[in-house]
């Protein structure tokens, strides 16, 4: 039945080829036949349709029935035609279905474990190991099968078939990306313009196109992964836009057009289109939410004490129905975010009524009865609006080292590897129980050094706090391990990590991308509505690096939730942080700051029939100047000695000059 088979074969070929040469086609029908006869042997009668498929797929074949049909008289016909037969082969049927099989295999990945442990490398298993994400997992397996020959891929997928992961039904042929006009709009030359390729690095989020960039054959499996290997977003972003300088095609841009409009990049489409067009306007500060506002607070120390004891919900009581919602508290602050995307947000910067709002907002907070028990008359309170200002930690120095050592571990994971000594660490893991024999043997298999300081590296990482204590208490009493501890030591400060991000606010801004924002505000209780909207639910509308600015201020002034996105970018980001000191961990313990010239209102407390009013003591809005109240009242300090006017001055000058205290 084989022979028949061939015979069949030969004849067809024959026919289409006509005065074409077909040693070639012949060759390979003979390696067919040597192919197909041992593993069938006896039982020709087993021999499916599939296997004659496999040959006829092969791209020499198809090369042969391209010119037996004209040469290139079509190319884009051809050139589909070859690609939909070679896809409908099993071993080809990978790549056509690369995003679906991510799809269906990624929460079944732990299942297929004792199948890949006979597949893959001991090295290939390694990497795959240390990733945490199970699509991450998945799709760097179906990149290692990609890079196998043909018959080991078809061998995976008739796994997947036979443990009825997939069926051949959910295969299918290449799918072809159009050419469309309405997709020509851009073209190569236009991603020149220094303007698109400014806004394409700034906006683009690669890895949410990139799998279907491969699936839809623009990129190869070599430029896929130079670009996941990339250290950060932008630059991925910039290896996607040299390969289309490199392609210098009209029609690879088109369809690169219509990939982003397909899949939730229109409004980069439009900005492109409108920059092309010269009616870009680029996006203004009142189009959306402004977050970072601040206001600075120089008063009684007892009374910060008691702002600060208030809880967030406390405090937005009695906000409900103004235009901003307090996110909390710290020295000396209160950081409120604006509600609105529109004027209405903004007034809070108009000088004209400026005086009044801060007077406004002043009265509310001293209004609440443990703030209130603080107040007496006579008592100043100074305070400032500007923008978002990183100048107060946000954590008391007791409180700043309450990072654990696992987070720290993958926050240096790219310093520790320089000096991680494999012999040593690796003993100490064995010591205490924290790794078995059959992993210090696989490790033993390979000879990449780096490979096996990133795998134990992972292993403390993911280990019980308390035995990762004890490990780096005994890594301490080793010379060769003592920077190793060091570098986990000084990444383990809130406040370290906060400065750090202040020092590269712009790079890590660049970095963060829509995942990045969903992992770290997922679960959280507390976070502004008007957050979630704006970084999440609206992300297909609205400016990524807006996005990133605005959540990149809001994390930096809430410490539970600056822990949570420090573990989320740590994962997700390939970028390395170089530590910056912060003034507890710094040598030089100066607390002075820049000299700040934003106008300052002064207020005063008064006492108006047993309820205490603030008043400005500048210019009301109607001209006239206020009193100088301070001048008629007396306090009572602790110890009961009654202060004058002018200590109560000296008090307010002492006040003003030593207290600069800003609220965002």
């Amino acid at each position: 039945m084989r022979k028949q088979y061939a015979l069949l074969l030969q004849q067809t070929i024959d026919f289409h080829v006509n005065h074409c040469s077909i040693s070639r086609v012949k060759a390979e029908l003979s390696c067919f036949d040597r192919q197909v006869g041992p593993i069938h042997q006896n039982k020709e009668e087993n021999m499916k349709t599939a296997d004659i498929l496999a040959f006829l797929y092969k791209p020499e074949i198809v090369e042969v029935w391209k010119m037996a049909e004209g040469g290139e008289k079509n190319p884009d016909v051809l050139e589909e035609r070859e690609k939909t037969m070679r896809d409908s082969n099993l071993a080809y049927s990978l790549r056509a279905n690369f995003t679906s099989l991510m799809r269906r295999l990624e929460n079944r990945v732990r299942e297929m474990e004792t199948y890949l442990n006979q597949f893959l490398t001991i090295e290939e298993i390694l990497r795959v190991g240390m990733i945490e994400d199970p699509r991450g997992k998945i799709n760097m397996v179906l990149r290692y099968v990609l890079h196998r020959n043909e018959r080991e891929r078809e061998s995976f997928m008739k796994y997947l078939i036979e443990q009825r992961y997939i069926t051949e039904k959910d295969l299918q042929e290449f799918k072809h990306v159009p050419d469309a006009p309405e997709h020509r709009q851009l073209t190569a030359e236009d991603f020149n313009r220094p303007e698109i390729r400014c806004f394409v690095e700034r906006e683009l989020e690669v890895t949410t196109i990139l799998d279907y960039l491969y699936e839809r054959y623009l990129v190869d499996l070599v430029e896929y992964e130079q670009m996941e290997r990339a250290s950060s977003r932008i630059e991925q972003v910039r290896i996607l836009l040299s390969i289309l300088q490199q392609r210098c095609d009209d029609s690879w841009t088109s369809k690169f057009c219509y990939i982003l409009n397909k899949f939730g990049h229109q409004r980069i489409l439009r900005g492109m289109q409108n920059i092309k067009s010269q009616h870009y306007i680029g996006i203004q500060e009142s189009d959306i939410p402004v977050f970072g506002r601040t206001l600075k607070l120089d008063t009684d120390n007892q009374t910060q004490i008691a702002l600060r004891e208030q809880s967030t919900a406390d405090l937005n009581n009695q906000w409900q129905n103004d235009d901003h919602r307090i996110t909390g508290t710290r020295p000396g602050c209160v950081e409120f975010m604006l509600l609105s995307g529109s004027k209405k947000a903004c007034k809070i910067l108009d000088k004209d009524d400026q005086e009044e709002k801060c007077r406004t907002f002043l009265q509310s907070l001293t209004s609440m009865p443990d703030v209130k028990k603080t107040l007496k008359p006579g008592q100043i309170f100074k305070i400032k609006v500007q923008m978002f200002d990183s100048s107060l930690p946000i954590v008391p120095a007791e409180k700043a080292k309450n990072l654990n050592f696992n987070l720290a571990i993958k926050i240096c994971k790219a310093n520790l590897i320089g000096d991680l000594k494999v012999e040593v660490i690796m003993n100490l893991l064995v010591e205490h129980e924290m790794i078995n024999q059959f992993t210090v043997a696989k490790l033993s298999e390979t000879s990449d050094e780096n490979l096996k300081k990133e795998y134990l590296i992972y292993l403390l990482g993911c280990s019980e706090e308390d035995k990762l204590k004890q490990v780096l208490a005994k890594a301490r009493e080793s010379e060769t391990l003592q920077v190793f501890v060091d570098h986990i030591e000084q990444w383990r400060c809130i406040e370290c990590y906060r400065k750090t991000l202040l020092t590269f606010f712009q790079n890590v801004e660049d970095e963060i991308d829509t995942k990045i924002m969903e992992n770290t505000l997922k679960g959280e209780n507390d976070v502004p509505d008007l957050l979630t909207n704006v970084c999440i639910h609206k992300a297909e509308n609205i400016s990524r690096g807006d996005r990133a600015k605005l959540f990149l201020q809001y994390i930096l002034t809430n410490a539970n939730i600056l822990m949570r996105f420090a573990s989320v970018f740590a994962t997700m980001s390939k970028m390395v942080l170089t530590h910056s000191s912060c003034v507890y961990c710094s040598k030089d313990k100066s607390t002075s700051r820049p000299t700040d010239d934003t106008p300052a209102y002064t207020f005063v407390v008064e006492d108006a029939n047993g309820e205490f009013i603030v008043r400005s003591t500048e210019k009301l809005k109607n001209g006239k100047t206020f009193p100088e109240r301070r001048h008629k009242y007396e306090s009572v300090t602790g110890s009961g000695k009654i202060e004058s006017h002018h200590q109560l001055e000296s008090l307010k000058m002492s006040s003003e000059s030593d207290k600069e205290i800003q609220l965002i």
